[in-house]
């Protein structure tokens, strides 16, 4: 996995997208309250996300975040609450998902794993049970991000 990858050009690249959604960003009071909704400390890539953009994407990447604009089924306080008293299996309380794969199962921000301000993405699978141990499948959110896009 690459090492990182720097927000401003990851940042230029969404918004070189001739059919990117965007938001117009999350201020950091919206951040704080979600970060007490959720229990968990939003940081690095997808902090910079959220006050960025708040929420969106471009293709088949559709982002869950926060903002006066973000539509209710992306609103990632909303969704993260489902999933955690809803879904079966629940999603764990240290598992902040990102983005749905359209069948049903989530990219998530691991907040238990943070390492110089990042958190590894990791997929959790709906059908694996409460139990599994989600596969890691990047290092950090930008990171994931730009190999998304990549394969846009």
């Amino acid at each position: 996995m690459t090492d990182s990858v720097d927000f401003a050009i990851l940042k230029r690249r969404l918004e070189a997208f001739p059919d990117s959604d965007l938001g117009k960003g999350a201020t950091d009071a919206d951040i704080r309250e979600a970060e007490v909704a959720l229990g968990a400390s939003l940081r690095g890539g997808y902090r910079a996300f959220l006050r960025s953009f708040g929420w969106g994407g471009t293709g088949d990447i559709e982002l869950f975040g926060l903002g006066a604009d973000v539509p209710q089924h992306l609103n990632v306080v909303t969704v993260t609450t489902s999933e955690r008293r809803e879904a079966q299996p629940p999603l764990p309380s240290h598992l902040i998902p990102v983005m749905n794969d359209g069948g049903g199962n989530l990219y998530c921000i691991d907040v238990s794993e943070a390492y110089r301000d990042e958190c590894p993405i990791v997929f959790w699978d709906h059908e694996a049970g409460p139990n599994q141990d989600p596969e890691q499948v990047s290092d950090s959110f930008t990171v994931w991000l730009s190999q998304r896009l990549d394969d846009q």
